[in-house]
């Protein structure tokens, strides 16, 4: 017989669905690179805009190799300002990178903060973050390469002139600071290229995240 006096049992409230451990491992990992890349973006800024100054007022100095034509008569710092515009990209390019990596650095802050609180929407977020991550690398590996010409272009240019010691000591510690850099940031865009590829094939074909999106 049933007490008239017992409360009725209430039901089980449901329970939320754990996260998935790479889900996770992604989310945090976007939340790093994309705190870390805004903080970075808005830093560079002033950086960038002095070294557009600065590439301006070497242009001053010396248009490029194509308007040089007496070597002996230029000084070390003449020299070494037809190198700087020689190697440096157009401003407008920079501001423009850096724009983009600023949007992809707060698209993945912002899906990596969902993915932690497991809303539905974050996966199409941090899918798009890799996809915005990749274009960053791209970027940076074309940079590279852009570098690269523009020191070939040197090297030849140097090859057919006679310089003096301390101008070919600048020559060659520029090329070779410039080489490096860029060699290395290419290789490291292509590494971080293929991370952001490896996380979005997971986003897309994970069962384990398609069946934990669909239950909460």
């Amino acid at each position: 017989m049933n007490n008239p006096y017992q409360m009725p049992a209430e039901a089980p409230t449901p329970t939320k669905p754990a996260l998935p451990g790479v889900y996770k491992a992604i989310a945090i990992i976007f939340i790093v690179f994309g705190g870390f890349g805004i903080l970075g973006n808005l830093c560079g800024v002033p950086a960038v805009i002095h070294q557009g100054v600065a590439t301006q007022g070497a242009a001053g100095t010396s248009a490029g190799i194509g308007s040089v034509e007496d070597l002996d008569e230029m000084t070390p710092d003449q020299f070494g300002a037809m190198l700087q515009v020689e190697m440096q990209p157009p401003l407008a390019i920079t501001l423009i990178m850096l724009a983009v990596s600023f949007g992809v650095s707060c698209l993945m802050l912002t899906g990596g903060i969902m993915g932690l609180k497991g809303t539905p929407s974050s996966k199409r977020i941090l899918i798009a973050g890799c996809v915005g991550g990749v274009l960053c690398q791209i970027m940076s590996i074309g940079s590279g390469i852009y570098q690269m010409m523009a020191m070939s272009k040197v090297s030849e240019f140097m090859a057919n002139s006679q310089l003096d010691a301390e101008m070919e000591a600048i020559a060659s510690f520029t090329h070779g600071i410039a080489v490096g850099a860029s060699a290395f940031g290419m290789i490291v865009g292509a590494i971080f290229a293929a991370l952001y590829i490896t996380a979005m094939t997971f986003l897309l074909r994970s069962a384990r995240v398609k069946n934990f999106l669909q239950a909460i």
